[in-house]
Parts: structure tokens; C-alpha cells; sequence
């Protein structure tokens, strides 16, 4: 796996927050929605409603894999959650991604193409994730790691 930065460039996906206590990804969304209702508003509101609707079907899902993930010992990384989600409002994606919670507490998102090839990001926290990515050869019916 490659790590990388996401923090990018242009326009910060992440809220800078002057406090010590790390508010969750549930606080962060409320206080971001009525700006991004704002900008959105005249522009492409089915893009927002597209957008609302993925993060409540991934809040859902990340509330289930840590409910499960406790009954496993497994504590959800909360820096991890709040990563990913900075990740998903960056873009939008026509797949949703297949979410896991992994043995470290870290979310793995998995996004997979009609050919086969995938993408697997695992966001790590503090802004930083690995991931790997899987294709299929133009000359082979096998499927390789390209990173």
C-alpha cells in the first residue's frame, strides 16, 4: 500500500477547529451543511440532495460497523471516520463505496469498476491514508496490483 497526503490543495476539505476536544463527524456535517446548502443553492441542489443522501447511507453504515466492531473488541478511529467523510464531500462519485472497519479501528473504502478494478483507500487519521489499486491486464483475464 502507498501512503498519501489528502489533505490537497485549492479548497481545504478540512474544517480547522481551534479546540482540543475532537467534535464528531455528526457535529462537523451540521456545521458544514447549511454552508454547503448556501454555496449549492442556484448551482446543482441534486448534487447536494445526492450528497446528503450518501453521507446519512455511510453515517448508518459506520454506526453498524462500530456497534459490531465493539462486540469484537475493535474501537472505531474516529479520526479515521472524520477522514473519510472529508475525503467523500471532496468529489462526487458515482458508486458508493463498500465500507470495512478494520482490526486497527481504521475505515477501508472499496470502490469497484464494471471491469474489475478496484480502488481501496484506508484513511488512517490525522489526514493520511494508504491505499492500493487493482486492475485487469488488457491481454490477461488476471487482475494485478498497479500500486
Amino acid at each position: 500500500m502507498k501512503s498519501i497526503d489528502i489533505r490537497g490543495t485549492g479548497t481545504p476539505p478540512f474544517v480547522s477547529i481551534q479546540s482540543n476536544i475532537v467534535p464528531s463527524i455528526s457535529e462537523l456535517i451540521e456545521k458544514t451543511n447549511s454552508l454547503t446548502e448556501t454555496l449549492l443553492i442556484g448551482n446543482d441542489i441534486d448534487t447536494f440532495k445526492k450528497l446528503q443522501s450518501a453521507l446519512s447511507s455511510y453515517r448508518n453504515r459506520i454506526s453498524i460497523l462500530a456497534s459490531d466492531g465493539e462486540l469484537d473488541g475493535i474501537i472505531l478511529n474516529t479520526l479515521s471516520e472524520g477522514d473519510f467523510f472529508s475525503f467523500i464531500k471532496l468529489g462526487s462519485y458515482t458508486r458508493r463505496a463498500s465500507l470495512v472497519l478494520l482490526d486497527n479501528g481504521n475505515l477501508r473504502a472499496v470502490w469497484k469498476g464494471d471491469d474489475s478494478s478496484q480502488i481501496g483507500i484506508q484513511f488512517r487519521g490525522h489526514q493520511s491514508a494508504s491505499y492500493v489499486i487493482f486492475k485487469r491486464g488488457a491481454s490477461t483475464s488476471h487482475v494485478s496490483r498497479v500500486c
